[in-house]
């Protein structure tokens, strides 16, 4: 059915969710986390090899999940779409929605889910991904607009930009990631929100370092650094001393930085999946590991890294934010492209969004 009836009903019928997939069982750990996920988060993306069972899982975690929403649970079927400016299109045909006007889809799109509470899964939208990004890009930017002129801040409608702004900067459209986490970080300090503020820098940071900005690409993540440390938010811990510990190797210091790869190391477990199976989260971690070891050798990379791994969480943060210890005018910054082929990922990650051979989101 594409017509949900009223919520709380016995017979509801929650969007167009096809409901024999109730009958999927098993991946109970993968289920909580992305239950968690949606719990904070307003964009949620699975990456993998086709045939995995993105869409099976997607949508039975959706079954599972969709008393959470008002206004149901709702599946864009894209991956059989021809053409991308068919896709608002498309989606607004899944939700049921008629329109007499001259209207474009997206308007209507965007009338329609305003002050709704729902969860729309586009599956299949790899060749499709530039006009998705744009689209929910929007639909989140509507989202925040909304925050803003009731007064009123949600952390998770920022969140979701940031989010937003990851996947783009990971697919290679830094300027644009930017740009959107610019917007986050003057919503951020206007209403004095500190903890989406950290992820936002992150961004920045990530960018910066990117376009060779050394004046920035310490400032950043140090500042990222500090907030996290007092949310104590290990997963904005461990991001960061990651990138620190790279930075740090760029301004010519590979001892120090071989040092802060132990705490970070030693944080992933209690997070989760280390990197998140991403080998975009992964790359600050790789570069750092390769070329300390290149200019310290095996042996006292693991040394240091081992010493590292056995600091306090305070000691760590304070080394990190203190910076080189033996700083050398530091090398030009050799920076990768990002890549136009997605990594293989093992589990659904919160706007650990990478682009695949094939995507739910």
């Amino acid at each position: 059915m594409r017509r949900s009836s009223r919520p709380g009903s016995p017979s509801a019928a929650h969007g167009n969710l096809p409901t024999e997939l109730n009958r999927f069982v098993g991946r109970h750990e993968e289920l909580a986390e992305l239950g968690r996920l949606l719990m904070c988060a307003r964009l949620v993306t699975m990456t993998g090899v086709g045939g995995v069972g993105k869409t099976r899982f997607a949508l039975h975690a959706a079954g599972v999940l969709q008393e959470r929403y008002a206004d149901g649970v709702w599946l864009a079927e894209l991956s059989a779409l021809p053409d991308p400016e068919l896709l608002e299109h498309a989606v607004v045909e899944e939700l049921g929605l008629t329109d007499h006007t001259t209207r474009p889809p997206r308007e209507v799109l965007l009338e329609h889910l305003a002050g709704r509470e729902l969860l729309l899964v586009l599956d299949g939208f790899e060749h499709l991904v530039d006009s998705c990004a744009d689209l929910v890009r929007e639909l989140l930017r509507e989202a925040l607009l909304r925050y803003r002129e009731i007064g009123e801040l949600n952390s998770n409608a920022l969140m979701g930009q940031v989010e937003l702004a990851m996947a783009v900067a990971f697919r290679g459209d830094l300027a644009q990631a930017v740009l959107i986490c610019e917007e986050v970080t003057e919503a951020c300090e206007d209403h004095g929100e500190r903890w989406t503020l950290a992820y936002a820098l992150y961004v920045l940071a990530y960018a910066a370092r990117a376009h060779g900005r050394p004046e920035r690409t310490r400032e950043l993540p140090v500042e990222c650094l500090a907030i996290d440390h007092t949310f104590h938010d290990l997963l904005g811990l461990v991001l960061t001393l990651e990138l620190l510990a790279l930075v740090t190797l760029d301004q010519g210091d590979p001892a120090e930085a071989a040092v802060l790869q132990g705490p970070a190391e030693r944080i992933w477990p209690s997070v989760g999946l280390p990197l998140f199976g991403s080998a975009y989260y992964s790359e600050p971690h790789t570069l750092c590991e390769k070329q300390a070891r290149e200019r310290l050798g095996d042996g006292t990379y693991e040394k240091l890294r081992h010493e590292g791994a056995g600091l306090a969480m305070d000691t760590a943060v304070a080394r990190a934010l203190a910076g080189p210890t033996h700083p050398v005018l530091p090398r030009p910054c050799a920076v990768s492209p990002p890549r136009k082929n997605a990594p293989h990922t093992r589990e659904p990650a919160a706007s650990r969004s990478v682009r695949s051979e094939e995507t739910t989101g």
